[in-house]
Parts: C-alpha cells; sequence; structure tokens
C-alpha cells in the first residue's frame, strides 16, 4: 500500500540541533581543506631550489663545513643542471685542495651543460694549465678570447702559456690586457709587473709596484710588491742603472720579517749573497729555500755551488739526490718544445 505523502502544512518542522550540527561540519570541512591548502603552498614556498642550497652550502663552508657545503652544491647541481654558481663553487673548493682534475672535470660538466655560461672557458684554459695540460689549455684560452675578448681569465691563462714558452714580449701584452681590464686586481696587477720586467721594461714595473705597496700597507699583497721590488733591484736595476744588491737587500729583509718561510725571498737573498762571494751568509738562505720548495731549482743549483765551496759534502749529496729537479726540467723542456712549436 502506497505511502501517503504528507500536506506542507503537516510536514515536521526541522529541528534547530539539526542545523546546528550540519553547519559545525561544513565549518571543520572548511578548515581542514584550508589546512590541508596552506601546507601545500607552504611546501611549495619551502621546497629546495637550486640558488637556496647554493647559500646554503656557502654558509657552510663559512662555518668550516666544507664537506657539507659539498654535499649541498651537489644537490643544487642535481636540481638545476645548467645553474652555474654551484658548480663553481665546487671547483673552486677542489682547486683549493689541489685535486685540479676534479676542478676541471667539474667546470667541463657546466659547459656542456650551460655552453653560453660566460667565463668557463677561461677558468678551464688557466685549470688545464696549472694541471699541465698545456696543448688543452692552449687551444682552450684561443678559443674562449675568440667568444668574448674581454674574458680576463683567458687572456690570463694565455699569458701564463706565453710565459711558461719564455715568450715574455707577448705574455705581456696578454697581460697588459688583462691589467686594463681588470685593473683592481693587484694580485693580476703584481704578475703584470714581474713579466714587464722579463720583457725588458723593468722600469714600467716599479711604479706599478710603488702603488700597490702604498695601497696595501702590510697585506700579503705589499709582501710581494716589496719582494718583486728587491728582485727587480737585484737582477735589472732602476732607471736603466746596474743591478743595486744594496738597496734589493731592505726589501727583500722586509719579506722575511713578515713572511720568514717565503720561498722566493730566501732565494733570492741566498743568489744575491752568492754573487757578493759571501757564501757563509748564503748558505743559510739557499738551504731554507731548497727545504721549504724542493723543486725549486735554482735554488738548489746556488745552494750545491755554494756547499761544493765551503766543503759541505752532506749538502751536495742531499742536493744532488732531489729527483724532483730532474723532472721540473724534463717537463719545462717537453712543456716549451710544445708551446713554441705545438704543431
Amino acid at each position: 500500500m502506497a505511502r501517503k505523502r504528507l500536506k506542507p502544512s503537516q510536514q515536521s518542522p526541522a529541528s534547530p540541533r539539526k542545523h546546528s550540527n550540519r553547519a559545525a561540519l561544513l565549518g571543520l570541512a572548511a578548515l581542514v581543506v584550508a589546512i590541508l591548502l596552506g601546507i601545500g603552498i607552504f611546501r611549495f614556498v619551502n621546497r629546495p631550489t637550486a640558488e637556496k642550497l647554493y647559500q646554503q652550502g656557502l654558509e657552510l663552508s663559512r662555518a668550516g663545513k666544507g664537506a657539507e657545503a659539498h654535499v649541498a652544491w651537489e644537490q643544487a647541481v642535481h636540481l638545476d643542471p645548467k645553474y652555474a654558481p654551484p658548480y663553481l663553487a665546487i671547483a673552486q673548493q677542489a682547486e683549493r685542495a689541489g685535486d685540479m682534475g676534479a676542478a676541471i672535470r667539474t667546470l667541463e660538466i657546466l659547459h656542456r651543460n650551460n655552453p653560453k655560461e660566460p667565463n668557463v672557458l677561461g677558468q678551464l684554459a688557466q685549470l688545464y694549465g696549472m694541471a699541465n695540460r698545456f696543448e688543452t689549455a692552449l687551444t682552450t684560452a684561443r678559443q674562449a678570447i675568440q667568444a668574448d675578448p674581454n674574458d680576463v681569465d683567458a687572456h690570463n691563462a694565455l699569458g701564463m702559456l706565453l710565459e711558461l714558452a719564455e715568450d715574455h714580449t707577448h705574455a705581456a701584452e696578454e697581460l697588459g690586457r688583462v691589467h686594463a681590464l681588470s685593473p683592481g686586481d693587484k694580485a693580476l696587477t703584481l704578475d703584470y709587473a714581474r713579466v714587464l720586467a722579463l720583457a725588458g721594461h723593468a722600469d714600467q714595473a716599479f711604479p706599478i709596484l710603488s702603488e700597490i705597496e702604498v695601497q696595501s700597507h702590510q697585506t700579503d699583497y705589499a709582501t710581494q710588491a716589496d719582494y718583486l721590488t728587491g728582485w727587480l733591484l737585484a737582477e735589472y736595476g732602476k732607471d736603466g742603472r746596474h743591478p743595486n744588491m744594496k738597496l734589493a737587500l731592505p726589501c727583500l729583509e722586509n719579506v722575511l720579517k713578515y713572511d720568514p718561510r717565503n720561498i722566493a725571498g730566501n732565494t733570492e737573498i741566498g743568489l744575491i749573497y752568492e754573487r757578493q762571494g759571501q757564501d757563509e751568509k748564503a748558505l743559510p738562505y739557499l738551504e731554507r729555500a731548497a727545504q721549504l720548495g724542493p723543486s725549486n731549482v735554482e735554488a738548489i743549483h746556488a745552494l750545491v755551488r755554494v756547499a761544493l765551496r765551503l766543503g759541505r759534502a752532506d749538502l751536495v749529496i742531499a742536493a744532488q739526490s732531489n729527483t724532483a729537479v730532474d723532472r721540473v726540467v724534463a717537463l719545462r723542456t717537453a712543456r716549451n718544445r710544445y708551446l713554441n712549436h705545438p704543431e
């Protein structure tokens, strides 16, 4: 039997309690949705990005946590293979650790993933040169300069290679371009002054060094400028005059005052005393230079000469047994042969 439908006037009105429960449920559902949306937005906004991971790595590196910094940079590279800063940081970290191979591989990957990133080839050219990969360094430096004539690293690498080939004239030209492009870089400026002297323009180097000594008083740059000034005076003289050992010695002694283990400073003072016939004075400087720099050919050869004249057979045997010298000489010969005749 069909159930009889009530007329509107006969229907029971909804109770206020049912309305209240329904509103509460709707409000709870809305709150849950809002919370879920908020969590999603928070995660989206705060999800790690390559840039954030790179910055995190920098902070870890500054705190002395190199391994943790490396992990953060590797994660940044994984997130964005074209983002250059973490690659550069990893390469710099490897270079400082003396691992040129790792530094080179890192920048090679960056160049493959992002060939338009500026200055990468120039940095690679420098690293190839430091790793004694002269053919690749020369090709890469020229390729980088062709792509960007203002690439400081590329000009610097080419200048370094030309100097290694003992082509000091063209090396000075390249480093002159570097100095013009980056006049505030004191390390490059010091190198430019040194190569200018090797190219026969010592007098042009003195004012460059004087400026650095004034600007960088009692810093590593000032110490290097002191050394180069002493070296210039001892090897070339000033204003077209003969070498002046008397003026050179105070500059070099000032270097050792701030850095007693400076290899170049010890070597040059030892050489000055040897030239003056003062073998007893020369000996401790040359011995120290040879100990600090076991591949320092100039210091070791001078030490052998001085030790022979003083009858110090023990020093002669020790110096001559240093096979590192033979390796350095062989390396220089092979390097110069290629750089001068690359074909």
